[in-house]
This record gives C-alpha cells, structure tokens and sequence, in this order.
C-alpha cells in the first residue's frame, strides 16, 4: 500500500547570465538574486513579487521567462497557494517542452504550440522533469488528482526512472479511482488508470 505524498522539487533554477534589456527595461541579476535569498529564507511572498516584477519586464517567451515562472511557481506553492503555483507552473512546463508528443487536446498538460516561437534548448530536461512534477503535486494538493496524474505522466516521459514521481503517480491514480468509486465525476481529461 502506498502511504504519503512525496514532497514537491521547489529548489530555485538559477538565471543564466539574467541581464536583459527591452525597450528600457532592465531586469537587474541583483533582484532576482535577493528573490532567491529570499525565497531559501522562507519570505516566499516577497519573493515572489520580485519574481512577478522580474516577469513583467523580461522578453516573451525566453529561457528567463520560463525559469521565473518556475521559481514563481515553486514560491506560490510554498505559500499553499496551489491554484496560483499550477498555473506559473503549468507556463513553464508548457513553453519548455513546445513538440511534446504527451498530453491529447484539451488536456491540462498539453503543450501549447509554441513551435513558431524560440527554441529553448538552454532550458534542460531535469527543469522540464521538475515543472511537471511540481506541477502534479500542485494539481494534487487542489484535489485535481486527473490532471495531477496527468502532469506526472508528462514527467515520467522525461524521466522514466524517477521513484517520487511513480509513487506520486500512483498516489493520485488511487484518489482517482477512489473519487471515481464514490460517483466523483472526474475531469474530461481523465487519464486511463
């Protein structure tokens, strides 16, 4: 029988060489350092405003815009705000892995098409592992165990060896199966257990 849920990979992915400028604007390495700082510290709210604010003023769709988003994500979760971290986490899972072959229209983890847009080959597959993983136990803690399973699944595309993740997976399976049972009606995107 499989027991308890295997804690989220909220560790912060570093900014490569995070100096940008549009049109004036100017996203400083130095802010999103203190947002790191802050975020190790447990300020998660402060840190992700800065990360918010590092969002608004960095280029779209970039490496940076994804990694924020990660990071964003991972502080939103660690505030329980799990709707608000599926979402940033969601964004970041679906602009790195834009010719996924995973996830059927409509499904939660279907990556947008994004295949006009910049390839994003700087941003590597453990950070795709680790926004779909983020992501499932996001959609978990919402008790979205369809789109958690989901969202596993994609992870397990990428790293089909990682032991959190199949226990997760079967986690969310069981209270989907358990939701099912007890005439829950699970979303459209229900994966086949």
């Amino acid at each position: 029988s499989v027991s308890t849920w295997r804690l989220p990979r909220t560790s912060l992915l570093p900014l490569a060489v995070f100096v940008v400028a549009l049109g004036g604007c100017r996203v400083e390495v130095a802010s999103v350092k203190a947002a790191n700082v802050d975020f190790a510290e447990g300020a998660y709210a402060a840190a992700g405003e800065a990360y918010e604010n590092a969002i608004a003023t960095v280029e779209r769709p970039s490496a940076e815009e994804i990694r924020l988003r990660y990071n964003l994500g991972s502080a939103y979760y660690k505030q329980d705000e799990a709707a608000k971290a599926s979402g940033q986490l969601q964004q970041a899972a679906e602009r790195v892995a834009p010719n996924s072959a995973h996830g059927g229209e409509g499904s939660a983890t279907r990556p947008s098409d994004h295949a006009h847009e910049t390839d994003f080959g700087e941003v590597d597959t453990a950070f795709q592992f680790a926004a779909y993983y983020n992501l499932g136990n996001a959609f978990y803690r919402e008790r979205e165990y369809s789109r958690a399973a989901e969202s596993l699944q994609a992870a397990l595309v990428v790293n089909p060896d990682d032991e959190d993740a199949k226990h997760n997976l079967e986690l969310a399976l069981e209270e989907l199966r358990s939701q099912m049972s007890v005439g829950g009606a699970p979303d459209d995107d229900t994966p086949n257990p």
